[in-house]
């Protein structure tokens, strides 16, 4: 295993390399003066490295990668600075994670992750919707239409996106309407790569 500062790389006997960010790097977001350490040089790399990973299936890995970035995402409503520099931060990390993250983590939903991952994704989904409500939702709607026909039908292309809206309203607090979003597209895309593999 080579460490090199936060980010580690697992080195299997294949060869094959897989990484993730460490559980305590969240924990040093939290503490530390969060505008600060977003425009550090250092911050973009990361960030950009943490995107990349999206869609990795090493249980431990994808466990700090999701939670890195879920601190992230909640950053501007949950830390103890003025209305300023929290709409400083929430600019500069709107900038960094918002169509591209969605698209991608639809894209590892397609994918069929195991179920311990597919839990990491749901966090970070309902991290995103809860710190940009209504503003993520048009990224939702996109990501849904770039979905597959065989995973999701128009018409549930034209209602998930509403559906997350109502949940929105709610204050995340009708959760049955999140996890039928999201839940049809954890069977969906599972049943589609049984199909798959029997297809073949």
């Amino acid at each position: 295993t080579i460490i090199v500062k936060d980010i580690f790389f697992f080195q299997a006997e294949d060869g094959i390399r897989d990484f993730c960010l460490s559980r305590g790097l969240g924990d040093v977001y939290k503490r530390q003066a969060p505008h600060i350490i977003i425009t550090s040089e250092t911050f973009l790399p990361l960030l950009e490295l943490a995107v990349m990973g999206i869609g990795i299936t090493h249980k431990e890995a994808a466990k700090a990668l999701y939670y890195f970035l879920e601190v992230l995402i909640l950053l501007p409503i949950k830390t103890d600075v003025d209305e300023k520099t929290r709409q400083e931060i929430r600019d500069i990390i709107l900038q960094q994670l918002g169509q591209s993250v969605v698209e991608r983590l639809l894209k590892a939903m397609e994918a069929v992750p195991p179920s311990s991952v597919i839990e990491y994704i749901f966090d970070l989904f309902s991290a995103i919707l809860k710190a940009f409500d209504t503003q993520s939702i048009a990224w939702f709607r996109v990501g849904f239409n770039n979905v597959p026909e065989n995973i999701l039908t128009a018409k549930e292309r034209n209602m998930f996106p509403q559906k997350l809206e109502a949940f929105v309203e709610t204050k995340g607090e009708d959760k049955s309407l999140f996890e039928d979003v999201f839940g049809t597209l954890k069977m969906r895309a599972k049943h589609n790569a049984l199909r798959g593999d029997y297809n073949r």
